[in-house]
């Protein structure tokens, strides 16, 4: 029977490293934390003395799951609280060049760090020279049609 909890106590382990590399949503950290303390009860109930194992493998696995849970959760609490800045918000104020003439008050196209978007602006600005971003659409106007459409003005 001990033999059986020294298997589920590396099983866990393993489960443990398997989930840096698995997507799972904390399922099998879970799983792993369930089998230490099932492991530790049967180690603890059927050993006759303090195990070995307990002092080598058991104890520095609890407590380096509890830092990796103190880890996540601080982790977590700091990507929850971080505004998020999407490409289409950090446009602004960017250099670009024009590959289609923009018209005064009409529409033309720009290169912005290799992709193509279209481009309007107050004065007439023929293709090749460079311009800068004044004004990007808002994350949250994405689904309009006509939301991404950029405001540029000649870089001077």
């Amino acid at each position: 029977m001990i033999t059986a909890a020294y298997i589920l106590v590396i099983f866990a382990f393993a489960l443990i490293m398997s989930d840096f590399f698995i997507f799972s949503f904390g399922v099998l950290t879970s799983v792993s934390a369930i089998l230490f303390v099932i492991a530790s009860v049967i180690i603890f109930t059927f050993s006759p003395m303090f195990p070995d194992l307990f002092a080598e493998i058991i104890l520095p696995a609890y407590v380096a799951l509890f830092i990796f849970i103190v880890i996540f959760i601080i982790l977590g609490y700091k990507a929850n609280k971080t505004k998020v800045k999407s490409s289409i918000d950090s446009i602004a104020n960017t250099v670009a060049f024009v590959t289609k003439d923009i018209p005064a008050g009409g529409f033309g196209q720009i290169d912005l760090n290799g992709e193509i978007w279209t481009a309007s602006a107050d004065a007439a600005i023929a293709k090749g020279q460079k311009v800068i971003v004044v004004e990007s659409p808002h994350s949250s106007s994405v689904s309009v049609k006509d939301s991404l459409k950029l405001k540029v003005k000649p870089f001077s």
